[in-house]
């Protein structure tokens, strides 16, 4: 089975896949690979739905969250698929599993008081002019971490005001920051030399950390992004421009991001285009 683990992950790679997702892909099925094997003599042509069902129970046993849960389903059946495909396997036995409910949680935002809070503190650090950048860029763009380590000098156009972004499985946007964000980021270009932020990717991470702790509010980088989506929609932004703006390939995805002011939105827009009101009497 490693061997075909290893041929898969390199056809993932091939495919331009990111390597945080070979990394997870690598993770979930090096783990199937070694219950199986704790299982009985391992001949993965022949895994049985029990075996696969018995695998999930234990992910419950060490209290894996039912989110991870569907991850790891969502990995192992893409995995048999391609065994399928390459006809190793005659069926993919994940077809016959009932996964875990996919749980409805809303995508924790920033309020404003907290935000201008979280901007006072970049604007106090020790390197205020970078780190004022950084927020607004993660706020105003709603940018993964990742997308923002890999962020290049030459990849901003200030002709057009535009970023060109590489995102996950190497797809190009473009997003146009608002002015506070453009000032903030074209002053931090006019100072930078090299390397645009000074650091990698967990460095940034430990950055935002400590900055939200210096505001005094719960703070990580993937908040923002959530926080993005919720404020496109609530100023009037449209559900197709925030999934070009994010780069979502499925409409769905963009609503778990959007559902955190639904109701806030339903309620006012339910007041603005009442039917009664409307009435011509």
């Amino acid at each position: 089975m490693q061997d075909a683990i290893t041929a898969y992950l390199l056809e993932l790679e091939a495919a331009g896949r990111s390597p945080l997702t070979i990394a997870s892909y690598r993770q979930a099925l090096n783990d199937l690979s070694r219950f199986l094997k704790g299982t009985r003599p391992l001949n993965f042509r022949r895994v049985k739905v029990e075996q696969l069902r018995a695998y999930l129970g234990a992910l419950q046993v060490v209290r894996l969250k039912p989110s991870t849960i569907r991850t790891r389903c969502t990995i192992i059946s893409c995995f048999f698929n391609w065994l399928l495909e390459e006809g190793i396997v005659k069926e993919n036995p994940m077809l016959h599993l009932r996964r875990p409910k996919k749980p409805h949680q809303l995508r924790p935002i920033f309020t404003t008081d907290e935000l201008v809070e979280i901007i006072q503190a970049a604007g106090d650090s020790r390197n205020p002019i970078r780190n004022r950048a950084i927020i607004y860029l993660l706020l105003d763009c709603g940018l993964r971490l990742s997308e923002l380590s890999n962020l290049k000098a030459t990849d901003y156009d200030a002709r057009t005001s535009t970023l060109t972004i590489n995102g996950k499985g190497s797809k190009v946007r473009l997003v146009r920051p608002g002015r506070r964000c453009r000032e903030a980021f074209e002053q931090h270009l006019a100072l930078t030399n090299g390397c645009l932020w000074g650091a990698n990717r967990g460095g940034l991470r430990d950055l935002i950390y400590r900055l939200g702790r210096k505001a005094g509010v719960k703070t990580y980088p993937h908040k923002f992004r959530h926080s993005f989506a919720n404020r496109f929609l609530d100023a009037g932004g449209s559900l197709d421009a925030l999934q070009c703006l994010l780069g979502h390939t499925e409409i769905s995805t963009t609503m778990i991001y959007a559902r955190a002011g639904q109701q806030e939105r339903a309620l006012r827009s339910h007041a603005e285009h009442s039917p009664g009101d409307r009435l011509a009497f």
